[in-house]
Parts: structure tokens; C-alpha cells; sequence
């Protein structure tokens, strides 16, 4: 059934069509021979980065060369670095790892010829980023060392909050957690104080919540998992909120909390539809089944929502709820490993086949669920790590020991519980290595510290008596110099030397003492005066904090538009953490009523706006006002009570609004704005309907056509 579109996807094409503007604008600059140079260069540089090079990597390649020949004829050194690099990103996206190598090691020879330290910190980052695609992992770490020396020099926070990361993943990629996760908490203190965007820091935070789930500590798990979701939430970053909901159900899977498991499984999907990522839709089918059976006892074929929720508990879009209702548990199953088979994730795969084995266990057919066992346990030989074979060799073993058990086929049973007990004895086996590594690797890193600081104090203690040595052979070739012009003839001449020479130095001292008590007092001023500033700024901190917390309870929530209207988004992001902009919906029998208000005043006042508007809208919809028109004259009205104390005040802190109710059941919109217009798109058209100029609360009253 069509519905009307709302005005805010004006908004979603105005900013695709300014990416495309943006775009064209660079390279009509880039041929603008009467522009400077550098402008010129810059302006195709960023058309590389942001129009071709993660989507058209060659055509990235092919312009680094356009870029190198300009730099060259123009002398200009710096820029014929970044071509390089721009070469070296491109092959890096293509997996190209020896061309990649080559022109990073280009990029560092230049860069450090001409002591050009952010692009020294991008070849030896690069380098760091090859040698880890290779598995050279000690390489990678040396390198991304380097490049973290040159960052701390510069305090470059995006680069650092960057490195950190990089190298939390080298550590992940080599099974050591306790530095992964070291180095990710690393990664996020940089990442807030560089005021990275939203997504970066949930990837962090997503990172630091997958250690704890690995460790079973599951309280911290969901609590640094659900902070990452509220920031994907904040910038709608569908990938983001498709990652972070699948391993918060893993992670109540692990609690055996199945329902809760299976409603984020839920959640995740209905993200991972937005994306198409075919791979992460096997994922989910697979894990969906799993958590289902666990729930559902019984042998029903297909996923009843009614059996752990209620539609309205989950908001969840209709093509979720169609794919469960439609398709049985065994065809979810065949549609993912129909998937994965695309995709050649051997391990996801032998997942599904595990997962198949129980549910065919469960439908009485042992035979199918013996194969699927077996298929699981031997597709497990093509995975890359010997942690994960063993994970999955031992369940399938487990699974198929249990099934010939229950058969009375004890043979083949004690076979596979002895190649259970076997799987099971290695994998402690590699759980005790990891550790031992991890211990030893802490302990070499401290004693390299330690070594260090040794060298540096041994280093400092030379020094100083180095330059003790070079002060008293200044002051003995001085006194030879004396005893040299003064002789024994002008003792008397030397002696009142002596003492004009011996009151200077007093009065220096006392000069000294002078200046050092009044550094002293400057300083002291200066720390009371920081920490004066110091306090101010956490108390006007605390007050936006608290303010930011009151609006968040008593406005309405994002998820509560997405109900009511399933094809919109919301676009909100308060310059200071709170403001006077808001929204507002309601649903009331067959309408549903939706409002984007302006209120006067910005931060904490704005704020407080808010709240008493968003309160005023919803009782004046509980007292049966039912049309916009109402609505907004009996808003005018109250506003003139509430904030002027009488129905004659003039009022001139008060909102600007835009109010619309749908009817869809009769598909009629009513819409009221003061100095707001509502869009409309049909066949291609933009219609705008323009908005009253009327003030609510001013005059005494208002008159709405």
C-alpha cells in the first residue's frame, strides 16, 4: 500500500545531491587553470579521496599519477608525497600488498628526506597496516611504534586514536586479549579527546564489550555494548546498530537469557535488510534458528512471535516479521548456507550446518541430522586458525556423541566423546598458551621499561656531571686569569676588588631570592586560578549534563517516530548537547500526530522550553483537541498561562511549530505550521505548503486558516 511520504525526505535528497554538487564543484575547480596551484591540487587530492578511492580504486591510481606529474612541474615536494600515498591506499584496497609496500616505502623515504612528520606518521601507519594483512604481526607493531613516537612529538589525537586501534587489533589477531583491550581503552580516551565522529567511538567501545563477553564477564559486556548502541542510535549508522544488537543477543545467548538472545538476533536483522550483507543475514538465520529451538520446545516448524513477544514490544519492519512468518526454520537454514556458500565463510558455514543437525535431531530424522553433524566437522578443516577448528570439531563431535547415544550406537558414541575429550583437552591447551604468551609478553614489555628509564637516568647523570665538570673549569681558568693580571704589586688593588666583588654577588643573591619568591607567587596564583576555571567548567558541564538527562527522559524517543511512521528517520544534533529543537508524536486512535518545534532560546533555557512545550502538546491531545488548528490555538492559550501567568500576558518566549495528523485509514493529512512549511513529493514534484507567520503566545489571541 503507498503512504504518503514524509517532508523529511526532502532532507535525505537535498544532502545526495549536495555529495554530487560537492563532487563537481571539486573537479571544476581542478581545471580551473586560473586558480592557484596548491588550491588546484588540493581540490583534486580530495576528489580522489572522497569520490573514487574505497569505490574506484584504479581510477584512484590513475589520477595519483595526474596529481605526481602536476606537483612535479609545479616544485611543490609535499603534494608529490600525498600522490604517492593516495597510491599506496589504492593498492592496499585492492589487496595488493607488494604495490601497496612499495609506494609506502616511497612516501617514507620522501617525507623523512624533507622532515615532514604527518606524512613520516602515514608511511610508517601504512606499513604497519600491510604487515599486519601478511601476518607479519611483530613488523606491523614496529612499525605503528614508530609512527606513534612521531604522533605523541605532534600530539596528532586523530592519528594516535587511530594507531591505538590498529595495534589493538594486532594484539586481537593474535589471541592476546588483555593487550587488545589495553590498547582499545587507548584508542577510545584518544578518540574523545580528538572529538572523532560517534561511529568510531562505538567501534571501540563494540571492541572493549566483545573482550568482556570473551572473558564472561557479561554485566560490563552489555553495559559498554548498549553505550555503543545508544551512539550508533545518536548518527542512525545502520552497520553499526546491525553489529552492536547481534553481539549484545550473543552475549544473552551466553547468559542463557534465549528470549532477550533472540529478540536482539530480531533487531539485528531488521538493520541488516537496510545493508544487503548477505554474509551477516546467513549469520543471523543460522542463530536465529539456534536460539528458537532453545526457546520453542515443541516441534513447530515455524518461528511464532506470540511463543517470547509482542509485535509492539519489538518495532520491528514488516519484512522481518514476512521472512519469519513466511519461510519455515529448515528453509532459513538452506537460504543462509545458500549464502555463505556465495560468500565462502567456511566457518559460518560449518555453523549452519551444526545448527541444521539439531534441527533435524529435534524433527526425529537422525539420519539427515548425522550428516549435517559430519558436514559441520568437515568443512571446520578449511578455517584459518587452530582455536576456531578446535571450537567447532569439538561441538560437532559433542553433538554427534549425544545423537548415537541416544540411538544406543555406543561404539560410535565412545568414538566421538574420545575425540570430544581430545578436542576439548587442546583447546585448554591453547588457552593455557595464550595466557602464558600474554604473561610473557607483559613481562618483557615491562622489563623493556624499565631498561628504559635505567638508560635515561644513567643518560641524565652523565650529562650533569658533565656540565659540573665544564662549570669549574670555567671557574678556575677565571681565577687564573685574576692571579695573572693582578700580581703581588696590586694586592691592596685586589683586595678592594675582592670585596666589591663579594657585595655584588650578595645583592644578586638577594635579586634572586627576589625573583624566584615572586615566580613562586605567580605560579601559586596561576594553579588557584586553574582550578577556579577547572571547577566552573565541570559545574557548567554538569548543568548541560543534567539538563541533556531531563530533556532525554520527558521528550519523546526516536523509536517512537520509526513506529508511527516506519518509512522516515530523524535528523538531531544539538550543538551543545541540549537545545530548544524537538519533537513530537503522538498516536491517538486512527491518528497519528507528528510536530518539529523551534523554541526561543538556545542550551540549558532552550532546553527547558522544550520540556514545558513537549508537556503542554500532550495534555492538550488528552483533552480530546483532535485537529492541528485546535491543537494550536489551544496551545497559544496556554502558553500565555503558563509562562505569562494570564490569559492577556504577551509572550515572547514561546516556539515555533510545524504540526501534521495522518489519518490512514482515511489517508488525510492536516497540517498547521507558524513559520514552518511541510513538503510534499508526488511524481517527481516537490510542492512546499506554507506556514502561517502568526507568534504563538503574543497577541491574545490567533486566528488558523
Amino acid at each position: 500500500m503507498k503512504r504518503i511520504t514524509l517532508f523529511l525526505i526532502f532532507f535525505v535528497f537535498s544532502f545526495i545531491c549536495f555529495s554530487q554538487v560537492n563532487l563537481d564543484s571539486l573537479w571544476q575547480v581542478w581545471q580551473d587553470e586560473t586558480k592557484e596551484d596548491s588550491i588546484r591540487y588540493r581540490a583534486l587530492y580530495h576528489y580522489s579521496w572522497e569520490g573514487v578511492l574505497f569505490s574506484n580504486p584504479d581510477s584512484a591510481v590513475k589520477l595519483s599519477y595526474v596529481l605526481e606529474d602536476f606537483s612535479v612541474e609545479k616544485q611543490m615536494v609535499k603534494y608529490e608525497i600525498y600522490s604517492s600515498l593516495i597510491r599506496a591506499i589504492s593498492y592496499s584496497v585492492q589487496r595488493k600488498l607488494d604495490s601497496a609496500s612499495k609506494y609506502y616505502k616511497v612516501v617514507l623515504e620522501k617525507s623523512i628526506k624533507h622532515d615532514i612528520k604527518s606524512l613520516i606518521t602515514e608511511g610508517y601507519k601504512g606499513m604497519g597496516d600491510v604487515y599486519g594483512d601478511l601476518g607479519e604481526y611483530q613488523k606491523s607493531l614496529e612499525n605503528y611504534g614508530k609512527a606513534l613516537d612521531i604522533a605523541k612529538s605532534e600530539n596528532d589525537t586523530i592519528a594516535l586514536a587511530s594507531l591505538y586501534n590498529n595495534m589493538a587489533n594486532v594484539y586481537d589477531e593474535q589471541d592476546l586479549k588483555k593487550m587488545a583491550l589495553e590498547y582499545y581503552f587507548k584508542a577510545l580516551v584518544w578518540n574523545e579527546k580528538a572529538e572523532e565522529s560517534r561511529s568510531n567511538i562505538a567501534r571501540n567501545l563494540m571492541n572493549i564489550s566483545s573482550y568482556y563477553w570473551e572473558v564472561n564477564d557479561f554485566k560490563k559486556a552489555l553495559f559498554y555494548n548498549e553505550k555503543a548502541t545508544s551512539y550508533y542510535l545518536e548518527v542512525n549508522d545502520w552497520d553499526g546498530l546491525s553489529t552492536s544488537y547481534s553481539i549484545q543477543a550473543g552475549i544473552y545467548s551466553s547468559k542463557e537469557q534465549y528470549v532477550e538472545a533472540l529478540k536482539m538476533y530480531l533487531k539485528s536483522l531488521d538493520y541488516t535488510f537496510r545493508i544487503g550483507n548477505k554474509n551477516d543475514i546467513s549469520y543471523l538465520y543460522c542463530n536465529i534458528v539456534d536460539v528458537y529451538l532453545k526457546i520453542n520446545k515443541t516441534n513447530s516448524n515455524y518461528i511464532e512471535v506470540k511463543t517470547f513477544t509482542t509485535k509492539e514490544e519489538l518495532i520491528l519492519s514488516e519484512k522481518v516479521y514476512k521472512t519469519i512468518r513466511d519461510y519455515s526454520l529448515e528453509e532459513l537454514l538452506d537460504i543462509g548456507i545458500g549464502y555463505i556458500k556465495e560468500e565462502e565463510n567456511m566457518y559460518t558455514l560449518s555453523n549452519a550446518f551444526l545448527v541444521k543437525g539439531r534441527l533435524k535431531r529435534r524433527q526425529g530424522n537422525m539420519s539427515e541430522a548425522i550428516d549435517n553433524f559430519t558436514k559441520a566437522y568437515d568443512v571446520v578443516n578449511e578455517i584459518e586458525g587452530n582455536k576456531k577448528k578446535l571450537e567447532n570439531r569439538m561441538e560437532a563431535t559433542n553433538e554427534l556423541y549425544l545423537l548415537y547415544k541416544e540411538q544406543g550406537r555406543f561404539k560410535q558414541a565412545v568414538d566421538m566423546f574420545e575425540q570430544y575429550v581430545l578436542f576439548r583437552d587442546s583447546l585448554d591447551d591453547e588457552e593455557t598458551k595464550r595466557s602464558l604468551y600474554d604473561q610473557e609478553y607483559k613481562y618483557n614489555y615491562e622489563k623493556k621499561v624499565a631498561i628504559d628509564s635505567i638508560r635515561h637516568e644513567k643518560a641524565q647523570m652523565i650529562k650533569q656531571v658533565e656540565i659540573e665538570k665544564q662549570k669549574v673549569e670555567i671557574r678556575n681558568q677565571k681565577n687564573r686569569q685574576l692571579l695573572l693580571y693582578g700580581g703581588l704589586g696590586i694586592a691592596l688593588l685586589f683586595s678592594i676588588y675582592f670585596v666589591r666583588k663579594n657585595r655584588e654577588v650578595r645583592e644578586q643573591k638577594v635579586e634572586v631570592e627576589k625573583q624566584k619568591d615572586f615566580a613562586e607567587e605567580q605560579q601559586q596564583i596561576a594553579e588557584e586560578q586553574k582550578e577556579i576555571l577547572g571547577k566552573q567548567h565541570r559545574e557548567i558541564r554538569d548543568s548541560i549534563n543534567y539538563a541533556q538527562n531531563l530533556q532525554r527522559s520527558v521528550l519523546p524517543s526516536k523509536e517512537a517516530v520509526y513506529q508511527n511512521f516506519s518509512n522516515s528517520f530523524v535528523l538531531l544534533k544539538p550543538k551543545d548537547g541540549v537545545s530548544g529543537d524537538f519533537f513530537w508524536t503522538y498516536k491517538k486512535g486512527d491518528l497519528v500526530y507528528l510536530a518539529v518545534v523551534d523554541c526561543t532560546g538556545h542550551g540549558v533555557p532552550g532546553a527547558f522550553m522544550t520540556i514545558v512545550a513537549n508537556n503542554l502538546l500532550n495534555e492538550i491531545i488528552q483533552d480530546n483537541y483532535n485537529t492541528p488548528k485546535e491543537i494550536v490555538e489551544e496551545l497559544h492559550q496556554r502558553i500565555k498561562l503558563r509562562i505569562g501567568g494570564s490569559p492577556t500576558a504577551q509572550v515572547r518566549d514561546s516556539m515555533d511549530l510545524g504540526l501534521f495528523s495522518y489519518n490512514e485509514q482515511r489517508q488525510e493529512v492536516r497540517f498547521v505550521g507558524t513559520h514552518m512549511s511541510i513538503y510534499r513529493v508526488s511524481n517527481s514534484k516537490l510542492e512546499k505548503f506554507k506556514g502561517s507567520k502568526i507568534d504563538i503566545g503574543y497577541k491574545s489571541s490567533i486566528a488558523i486558516d
